[in-house]
């Protein structure tokens, strides 16, 4: 079994800038407002979880067999 780092969203991160230099999230309320972020979270969602469960970067392996988080 191989391991895999998951770091996130690293789009828009200044590699050696500040903290202050992180994308910031939009609060929940917020962001279902915008139908374009919604329909792009769920079809992002969808394609994660269609994968494979055998896979080793599918959403169950990522989300539940391992006690190991990298982030």
């Amino acid at each position: 079994m191989s391991n895999v780092v998951v770091t996130g969203i690293t789009t828009g991160i200044q590699p050696q800038g500040p903290a202050s230099s992180l994308p910031q999230r939009l609060e929940w309320h917020q962001f279902v407002q915008n139908m374009d972020y919604v329909t792009l979270y769920v079809e992002a969602l969808q394609s994660f979880m269609s994968l494979d469960q055998s896979e080793t970067v599918a959403y169950f392996q990522i989300g539940g067999s391992s006690p190991y988080f990298l982030i």
